[in-house]
C-alpha cells in the first residue's frame, strides 16, 4: 500500500502522516501551504511520479470550533484547485479518492445527531468549500468522503485561549450554548489508516461516511472537564477554577447549535467503532501543560 497524502502540514496531516511511519506504510507527503506546489502542472507531476494506490486530501482543517472563520478568496482558490487536480489524477490513474471533510456542511439546526443522508446548507465559509468539494468528489466513484466533528490536536488554541479567560476573568466564562463531540486528530487519523487498509483488500463502500468521538457533550462541559484536568497541572487555575461561573449564549447563524454526527454507517461499512475523547484528551493535556 502507497498513500498520498496532500495537506500533511494540517493538524490531521501531521498526526496521519505520523501514523503511517509508526506503522510502516509507505506514503508520499505534500504541504498544501507552499506556493509551488500550485504551479501549473506541479501537483499532478508529483502524482504521477509517486504511482500510488490511494490519494488522500487533508488540506480543509476543520479545527475545534471553527467552522465560522473567515477564508481567503486566494486559499479558497488555492484548495478548489488542487483538488480538482486530485480527483483528476485518481480518475486518471484509477485509483480511490479520501477526502477529509467537516460537519460544517450542515446548519446546525438539526436537535438530532445528523445523518450521512440529510440536507446540506452552510452558513459558513468552511462549510461551504467543503459541501463544493464534497459535490466534485461525488462525480468520482471510487471516492471516500469522510466527514468529522471539531478537531483538537496538542496546538488547538481554544485549551490556552479558555485558560487564560478563566484566569483573566476570574473564573467567569462565556460560551456558546452548543452540543457537540470534540474529536482528537489521533482518533482520526486511527479511522483513515483502517479505511485506507480496507480498500487496499478491496472493500468498496463508497460514498460519504461520518465520524466524531463517543459520548456526545456541550461546550460549556467539553470546557469544564478540560480546564479541571488542566488545573491538576496549574494552581494559579486551579485557584480560580474553585468560582467556576459559565454562562452560555446562543449561536449565531454562521456557528452550529449542533455539531454532532451519527456515526453508525462507518461501523457498519467498515466496523470502525467510535471510542471516547477521554483518554485521548487526557494524555494530549497532560503532555501541553504537565
Amino acid at each position: 500500500m502507497k498513500l498520498f497524502v496532500f495537506g500533511s502540514n494540517s493538524p490531521l496531516g501531521k498526526s496521519f502522516t505520523q501514523l503511517l511511519k509508526k506503522e510502516s506504510v509507505e506514503f508520499v507527503a505534500v504541504s498544501d501551504d507552499a506556493p509551488s506546489i500550485y504551479e501549473a502542472g506541479r501537483l499532478a507531476t508529483l502524482i504521477n511520479e509517486a504511482q500510488p494506490g490511494q490519494l488522500l486530501n487533508l488540506s480543509l482543517n476543520p479545527g475545534i470550533f471553527q467552522s465560522e472563520t473567515g477564508i481567503s478568496k486566494e486559499r479558497l482558490d488555492q484548495l478548489t484547485q488542487a483538488f480538482s487536480t486530485l480527483l483528476k489524477s485518481a480518475k486518471t490513474q484509477k485509483i480511490p479518492l479520501i477526502h477529509h471533510s467537516s460537519v460544517a456542511v450542515f446548519d446546525g439546526s438539526n436537535p438530532k445527531p445528523y445523518l450521512e443522508t440529510d440536507s446540506c446548507s452552510p452558513n459558513n465559509p468552511l462549510g461551504k468549500l467543503a459541501l463544493n468539494l464534497e459535490k466534485k468528489a461525488a462525480k468520482y466513484e471510487k471516492h471516500i468522503i469522510l466527514r468529522t466533528e471539531g478537531l483538537f490536536d496538542s496546538d488547538t488554541a481554544f485549551f490556552d485561549y479558555c485558560v487564560a479567560q478563566c484566569k483573566q476573568h476570574q473564573g467567569k466564562l462565556n460560551l456558546l450554548d452548543q452540543r457537540c463531540s470534540p474529536t482528537s486528530v489521533i482518533d482520526v487519523a486511527r479511522v483513515l489508516l483502517a479505511i485506507n487498509r480496507q480498500l487496499e483488500c478491496n472493500a468498496n463502500p463508497w460514498g460519504v461516511h461520518q465520524y466524531c468521538a463517543l459520548q456526545a457533550t456541550y461546550r460549556h462541559t467539553f470546557v469544564e472537564d478540560f480546564l479541571t484536568e488542566i488545573a491538576g497541572f496549574d494552581k494559579t487555575l486551579a485557584a480560580v477554577l474553585k468560582n467556576l461561573e459559565i454562562s452560555t449564549q446562543e449561536t449565531s447563524k454562521a456557528q452550529l447549535k449542533n455539531s454532532v454526527l451519527d456515526c453508525q454507517k462507518i461501523m457498519a461499512s467498515f466496523g470502525i467503532k467510535q471510542r471516547s475523547r477521554g483518554a485521548a484528551l487526557k494524555e494530549l493535556l497532560a503532555e501541553k501543560y504537565g
